[in-house]
């Protein structure tokens, strides 16, 4: 049997989903011969799904389920347009308030809570310029500018300390280079 579900969305500390009944994580599915799910790899992160992708199988498997896995390979900014119009069945994403909305969370520890975290990737040889900053004030006379990809939701905590970002629609891992 092949289930297609609609715009499920595994979140960095959650799975979540819109259909009720696939709740995989918590609630039994109903048993099927073998579950069919469509499922995209980012094409610029080939690998970035493994874990997510193998948690899913993991957990479907415990309850008894043979599972298969569906894979495209899309950018990144497709396959959520292609979640939300149901081409594809889940996606690995950050959880937030939106996401919540228009999602079924299902609560699943992925990174002990390192999505929270946040570190600043600089260039070694720009090193003297964050020397001595110790508060956001002297972080934000410094008129640094940060890289970020559209979208991200850093660039909104940046905008609201009144700090620089840049945007980069594209490819993320160009922001490296910058």
């Amino acid at each position: 049997m092949r289930v297609n579900w609609q715009r499920v969305l595994l979140c960095g500390l959650i799975i979540c989903s819109v259909v009720p009944s696939v709740v995989p994580l918590v609630v039994p599915l109903a048993h099927a011969d073998k579950l069919t799910l469509r499922v995209p790899i980012i094409e610029n992160a080939p690998d970035s799904h493994r874990f997510s992708h193998d948690l899913l199988l993991r957990a479907l498997r415990q309850q008894g389920h043979t599972v298969a896995l569906d894979t495209v390979a899309v950018p990144q900014s497709r396959a959520h347009m292609m979640l939300e119009r149901g081409e594809i069945g889940l996606i690995a994403m950050v959880r937030s308030q939106q996401r919540d909305e228009n999602f079924l969370p299902v609560p699943v520890g992925l990174t002990n809570g390192l999505v929270g975290k946040r570190v600043l990737l600089i260039n070694p040889d720009q090193q003297f310029l964050f020397d001595g900053v110790d508060s956001l004030e002297e972080f934000r006379a410094r008129q640094l500018v940060a890289g970020m990809g559209s979208g991200w939701f850093d660039v909104n905590v940046w905008k609201h300390n009144d700090l620089v970002v840049k945007e980069h629609s594209g490819n993320w891992q160009a922001i490296y280079r910058m």
